[in-house]
């Protein structure tokens, strides 16, 4: 995925997946039970399983939410962790080969697609993406060609995701990490965190920042 300069907040997912990060412009005090960890302060700077199928969904909401009004962000970054999903790796190649041949809107359809696909504790197989890659509207020619050609220097770009989310304390996915501007330290939130949950820490944010809705 390429740089993006975002305003407020962010929130990176990785692929199939891995965290969040939320940029807020300023806040006074931290969420209450969220407290900044060490390794959290190692994620890079943002440039432009059920539980991570479910927490993208809540992701989703929130975008739909906040996303419009630049309140909230969302920066996906790949954290495959092929000892649980032993095609995570693939399908975090796959999405970049998509994003490299449509963009960032047909990146988002190609995750809705995957996960749509594949309902419950299912995974995806690597054999249906030209399918799931064709339902999105792009070539599935065009896909393999990126995936043969250029799968190798997209991997790699994956792997550097994977060890930068170990580095900021990435042990499970989905890892969330909420980023606030003005504040030096990131905060850690692991886990599929409910739709509510997510929104209160927002709702939060704002309220101390002054940017509430």
């Amino acid at each position: 995925m390429q740089n993006y300069a975002v305003p407020l907040s962010i929130v990176v997912a990785g692929a199939l997946i891995a965290g969040a990060l939320f940029f807020v412009n300023r806040s006074q005090t931290m969420p209450q039970g969220n407290t900044p960890t060490d390794t959290a302060s190692e994620v890079r700077a943002v440039s432009d399983c059920p539980f991570c199928k479910q927490f993208h969904e809540t992701m989703k909401r929130l975008i739909d939410e906040y996303g419009a009004t630049g309140k909230v962000a969302w920066v996906y970054r790949h954290f495959p962790l092929a000892q649980l999903h032993p095609n995570a790796r693939s399908h975090a190649i796959a999405s970049e080969c998509v994003a490299q041949i449509g963009g960032n809107t047909k990146f988002w359809e190609f995750l809705d697609a995957v996960f749509a696909a594949n309902p419950g504790n299912q995974q995806a197989n690597p054999s249906t993406y030209g399918a799931l890659v064709e339902s999105i509207g792009l070539s599935a020619s065009d896909f393999d060609t990126c995936m043969t050609n250029d799968g190798a220097a997209l991997g790699a770009r994956v792997d550097a995701d994977y060890e930068n989310a170990l580095a900021a304390g990435g042990q499970g996915t989905p890892h969330n990490i909420l980023i606030i501007r003005g504040l030096d330290e990131p905060i850690s939130i692991p886990g599929a965190q409910p739709y509510e949950n997510m929104r209160g820490i927002i709702e939060q944010i704002l309220a101390q920042s002054g940017s509430a809705q």
